[in-house]
């Protein structure tokens, strides 16, 4: 799973509060992962500007995704002030 370009592994399972990113210490989990993706994605349809995706990002809770406060959009607002 990634959030505002990094990249998260949990094992759920163990881990159900998701505290232990585990995508350094499992690197063949994460390229597994990453694989099966790309060839589950080829077969969607293509995204369009029209589309209209909501969801929440890294952006909108920096705490819980690991985001650097200035990346966050509380960050952004601090330093707009």
């Amino acid at each position: 799973m990634g959030f505002a370009g990094h990249e998260f592994l949990f094992d759920i399972a163990s881990d159900p509060l998701e505290r232990a990113n585990l995508r350094s210490r499992r690197p063949e989990v994460v390229n597994e992962l990453k694989a099966s993706y790309e060839s589950w994605n080829v077969e969607m349809l293509p995204y369009t500007n029209s589309s209209i995706s909501i969801g929440l990002s890294g952006r909108e809770f920096p705490e819980r995704y690991g985001v650097h406060p200035s990346e966050s959009v509380a960050g952004n607002m601090r330093s707009v002030r």
